[in-house]
């Protein structure tokens, strides 16, 4: 079963997140800050970290790069409601998926399909 981590500081967007993909089989975690994120990725196996670019107290561009690094096998979906992506360093636009909100929750399952060769 593929685990997907949620990172979002919306409550709302979690438990959107949490219903739909639970629904389609995946092992749904939900968190909204880096400590509880790190915590999960240590003490779980996760496959799929989707994070929201703008969490309060995270530096979005810095966590990327450590899950890249120190989990090299866990994909990245990147999501925001504004431009952050376009002020993304080159580097993580190129590897890492990226979903404007609002988005369809299809368009989530499409993408992790996409990236999971599902």
């Amino acid at each position: 079963m593929i685990h997907i981590l949620v990172i979002d500081d919306d409550p709302v967007m979690r438990s959107l997140l949490k219903s739909f993909l639970s629904l389609r089989k995946f092992k749904v975690d939900c968190v909204m800050t880096e400590p509880d994120a790190i915590n999960v990725l240590l003490h779980d196996h996760v496959d799929i970290v989707i994070t929201d670019l703008k969490i309060p107290g995270m530096d979005s561009v810095e966590f990327i790069r450590r899950i890249a690094q120190t989990k090299p096998g866990v994909k990245i979906i990147t999501m925001s409601g504004d431009t952050s992506f376009d002020r993304l360093p080159q580097d993580i636009k190129t590897t890492t998926p990226f979903i404007h909100k609002p988005f369809k929750l299809q368009e989530i399952e499409k993408l992790i399909n996409t990236i999971t060769g599902g």
